[in-house]
């Protein structure tokens, strides 16, 4: 009986595994005034909210520390922000935004996205330039530390 019992499970358990992801994504400005940085790896979402105060003259920047929010994903979790992130086309994004970037000036925001997953692999950066619905993609990471409880947001 226990050696049906051990089949079983080892023949299940293969089926039951969670999807596995790791993420990387990073945006920020310019002058480096803000930085969101967010990871996932091991089913823990890491978010750190970098923000520079300035005093009230608007001169000086005032020592701060970063808002940083963590959450242990469950495997339903992962894998809705897989099937968010392939319905809003992250697999066919470019490798880099614009694609020629010689003699460009970036003053705006930059990102640098690495996913690596079963079902998406991808690694993507922009300079003041944007892939398409890129604005979700980054609500939907906001949606996992502002809802923790809740189903990823969907767009």
């Amino acid at each position: 009986m226990f050696r049906r019992l051990l089949l079983a499970l080892l023949l299940i358990s293969p089926i039951a595994k969670s999807e596995s992801l790791s993420i990387n994504f990073t945006e920020s400005n310019f002058l480096k005034q803000y930085k969101h940085q967010t990871y996932i790896n091991s089913g823990v979402y890491t978010h750190i909210d970098e923000h520079f105060k300035a005093d009230d003259t608007g001169m000086d920047i005032i020592p701060y520390f970063p808002d940083v929010y963590s959450v242990a994903l469950s495997d339903k979790q992962i894998t809705e922000l897989i099937d968010n992130l392939l319905k809003l086309g992250v697999d066919n994004w470019a490798r880099q935004y614009p694609e020629d970037s010689s003699g460009l000036i970036c003053d705006g925001r930059s990102y640098n996205l690495y996913i690596k997953s079963d079902r998406l692999n991808i690694n993507s950066r922009g300079y003041c330039y944007f892939p398409n619905k890129f604005n979700k993609v980054v609500s939907v990471f906001e949606s996992v530390h502002k809802t923790p409880n809740k189903p990823i947001k969907r767009d």
